[in-house]
């Protein structure tokens, strides 16, 4: 895979965690928004749970590959 291809997954990892970041920022900041409703808060936590859990499942199999790789390129 072109080193282009594997830095805009990373930047496109990068951001999609930045949203989830966001999202438990937000949680984690009740005072901050005490009118929010029920609907809101559910929708900040599936934020959260999505943007970070997507993040890493592309950063980690971005690296599983390249595990992969390197081990059949070692192997004799």
């Amino acid at each position: 895979m072109s080193n282009s291809s594997e830095f805009e997954r990373g930047v496109f990892a990068g951001i999609i965690i930045a949203f989830g970041a966001n999202a438990v920022n937000w949680l984690i900041t009740p005072m901050s928004h005490p009118d929010a409703s029920t609907l809101r808060t559910v929708g900040v936590a599936v934020q959260a749970i999505l943007g970070l859990g997507i993040g890493v499942w592309l950063i980690a199999r971005e690296r599983i590959k390249r595990n992969k790789q390197r081990a059949a390129v070692n192997t004799p």
